[in-house]
């Protein structure tokens, strides 16, 4: 991850990271499914917890969805 790009994740009920988005001006990396301890301290240190994300290929766009 770059320091220039903006991470997002969200997570199971449970706590658990089950998705990963990361966002830069050149790239958008989308991964599913769950990490281990080491790159979920990563994650919640640096990255932003969303409810939900959509992907807009067609526009290489996300939106993010947030209460």
């Amino acid at each position: 991850m770059h320091e220039q790009g903006t991470t997002f994740f969200q997570q199971t009920t449970q706590g658990a990271i089950n998705r990963i988005i990361y966002f830069s001006t050149s790239r958008i990396v989308d991964y599913e499914g769950g990490v281990d301890e080491t790159l979920a301290k990563i994650i919640r240190a640096d990255g932003h917890l969303v409810e939900r994300i959509e992907i807009d290929e067609a526009h290489d766009s996300i939106k993010i969805l947030q209460s």
